[in-house]
């Protein structure tokens, strides 16, 4: 896990309030990944809860990794797509 990997998360963790172990954490490899764990963990079943998810997940990566946001999207992989490290 690299330090954009690593910030993603630790940015995700305090967003939500929720711990993501390093197990789960290198099973993502897209962003819909993080979103779905995020979405599973918080409860998140209404689909505005969903949807305020998916834009606060959309932020963190686009600060994170420097991004534009429409290059950020639910099959976009963090490595191959993101050039995440």
């Amino acid at each position: 896990m690299g330090l954009d990997s690593l910030e993603i998360i630790l940015s995700t963790e305090r967003e939500f309030d929720l711990e993501i172990p390093d197990e789960d954490a290198r099973r993502m490899l897209r962003v819909g990944d993080l979103c779905d764990f995020v979405i599973a963990r918080t409860g998140a079943t209404t689909r505005d809860a969903r949807e305020s998810v998916w834009q606060k997940i959309v932020e963190i990566v686009v600060l994170e990794v420097g991004v534009e946001p429409n290059r950020v999207t639910r099959d976009a992989r963090f490595v191959a797509d993101l050039g995440v490290q």
